[in-house]
């Protein structure tokens, strides 16, 4: 319930008072899945998370009356392969993220009687890479594409999102206690408006 005491101070005036209207409810669900393959590994996520508050707003002297809820969810899906062939190493993966946030408070001072804010946020990632061992040398290239995008109800959103291409090229040597490592890295982003 979480209806926890505090204190009011109103001028020399104080009082006791419990807060209102703040209980919350959340759960979590997950699943995973590993599978050991001859020189590799597959492993999947499946997560969600859903929650629903009250909230207890402002202190108001002489009332405890307040209609404010925001509700959250998450949900999450991924993969992730990893393979040894000889001297090669190859991986890959994905993962899918979307999220929501729904606030809503019930007042007359708002036209209606109702504010309602919803706000949503989504993410495709893919990952994959290759790595070559010789003598004591060790290369390896990855890339790595995401598109993230956010938007809500409101008038004023204008629907952002963001294309990413992110590359790594990358020599390691080894000998003995002596490790020397060189990386060129290139990063391509675009982002948009709808």
């Amino acid at each position: 319930r979480n209806d926890y005491p505090f204190t009011v101070f109103n001028g020399v005036a104080t009082h006791r008072e419990k807060r209102q209207g703040s209980r919350m409810q959340a759960w979590t669900g997950e699943a995973n899945f590993v599978k050991h393959l001859n020189g590799g590994r597959l492993t999947a996520k499946a997560y969600y998370q859903n929650t629903h508050r009250r909230l207890p707003g402002i202190v108001t002297l002489y009332t405890a009356d307040n209609h404010e809820r925001l509700a959250e969810q998450t949900a999450l899906a991924q993969t992730m392969w990893r393979q040894q062939f000889g001297a090669f190493e190859l991986m890959g993966g994905c993962t899918f993220e979307w999220a929501s946030s729904h606030y809503q408070d019930i007042d007359g001072q708002y036209p209606g009687g109702r504010l309602v804010q919803q706000y949503y946020r989504r993410e495709w990632f893919a990952t994959t890479g290759v790595s070559y061992a010789f003598g004591p040398f060790k290369a390896a290239y990855a890339v790595d594409l995401a598109r993230r995008t956010m938007n809500s109800n409101q008038q004023t959103d204008s629907h952002v999102g963001r294309t990413s291409l992110l590359q790594a090229f990358s020599l390691n040597f080894t000998h003995g206690r002596l490790t020397a490592t060189g990386r060129l890295a290139a990063h391509l982003h675009h982002d948009n408006t709808d």
